[in-house]
């Protein structure tokens, strides 16, 4: 049923194509409607002769894990490549773009530095789905984590070594692309303004659990703040200061206060038939 549509589009295609001269294009139409099926079939005996494939590293994975320890902030890092890469490849084209489109944007007319820092407040309520998923990640998937004989302040540094590395595809970009008369002290504000977002909304995330539901309005108002803040023209190192301040505070206060909290709706048996 659910090919019928594409095999009607295709007919109806193919008769206006040979009905003006176009048999080679209704060829090539025809070899991938008769191929498009089989790749499915195909792709199910793979993995039905394959179970569990996942489970199975490859000579390089194997040598890597052997011969380096993985540090601490590299476990969200590869369960990002692993788990969601889609996510990770959306949420960075998207970023870099805004990155590139405003370093393009910039000498075209008479802005000031305001401009990079709205971007910037964009860019960091983008990545707070992927801090949703980091602060779910460590409750699921590592829920020992904060047994570990880790101290606060080395905490601390894991953390803006991880929220660091997540930023530097942006960074590189700004400082790629950075026009004229924005000077580097200003993008080094900038990078400090994206790490200080991150440890807000994270910071926000271990005070209080937020379901996805609730995500996009936390991101809304805050952006909200942020861009009246940035437009009656607050310097942006204060910016920083306070976004470092409040995250790094709730960090301190609620890191190990935090619980994981599981949708009930979500758990209830689904009512039979």
């Amino acid at each position: 049923m659910l090919w019928l549509p594409v095999l009607a589009y295709a007919m109806f295609v193919g008769y206006y194509g040979w009905k003006f001269g176009q048999q080679q294009a209704v060829f090539y139409t025809l070899i991938f409607l008769l191929i498009l099926p089989l790749t499915g079939v195909w792709a199910y005996e793979h993995r039905l002769f394959r179970p569990n494939p996942d489970t199975r590293l490859s000579v390089f994975s194997t040598y890597f894990n052997r011969r380096f320890t993985k540090p601490y902030w590299s476990y969200f890092v590869l369960y990002l490549f692993n788990q969601a890469p889609v996510l990770l490849f959306l949420t960075k084209a998207f970023t870099c773009a805004v990155v590139f489109g405003v370093c393009k944007l910039y000498p075209t007319d008479s802005y000031d530095e305001r401009l990079f820092s709205l971007a910037g407040s964009a860019i960091g309520m983008v990545h707070s789905v992927m801090l949703l998923h980091l602060y779910e990640f460590e409750h699921t998937q590592l829920p020992l984590l904060r047994n570990l004989p880790f101290t606060l302040r080395q905490r601390f540094f894991q953390y803006s070594l991880l929220f660091s590395l997540l930023m530097l595809p942006e960074t590189l970009f700004l400082f790629r692309y950075l026009p004229e008369g924005v000077s580097y002290v200003y993008a080094l504000q900038w990078f400090g303004l994206l790490i200080g977002l991150s440890w807000l909304i994270f910071g926000r995330f271990l005070q209080k659990h937020h379901t996805m539901e609730h995500l996009l309005k936390l991101g809304i108002y805050t952006f909200i703040f942020l861009y009246f803040v940035v437009m009656f023209r607050l310097p942006a190192a204060w910016i920083v200061a306070l976004s470092w301040g409040t995250g790094v505070w709730l960090f301190n206060r609620y890191y190990y206060r935090s619980a994981y909290l599981v949708d009930a709706a979500a758990s209830e048996p689904r009512p039979e038939n």
